[in-house]
C-alpha cells in the first residue's frame, strides 16, 4: 500500500492523535490530494506504535 504512491508525502507526528483524531485525518487526505481507505489508518496506527516502541528501547 505504501509503495503506490504518485509521489506525494507529508509529515505526521508520532503520537496517537495523529492517527485518531478526524480533523488530521481530513488535513493529511488533502495534503495528499487523495482519499484514504480506513485500511490506511488502521496500517498508520500500527507503524506509529511499533516506532513509538523502539524509542521506549532507547534504539
Amino acid at each position: 500500500m505504501f509503495q503506490q504512491g504518485m509521489g506525494r508525502s507529508a509529515y505526521i507526528c508520532n503520537s496517537k492523535k495523529c492517527y485518531s483524531d478526524s480533523k488530521i485525518k481530513k488535513k493529511l487526505q488533502k495534503a495528499l490530494k487523495t482519499s484514504l481507505e480506513p485500511e490506511f489508518f488502521d496500517i498508520l496506527k500500527k507503524e506509529i506504535t511499533s516506532y513509538s516502541d523502539y524509542s521506549n528501547q532507547g534504539i
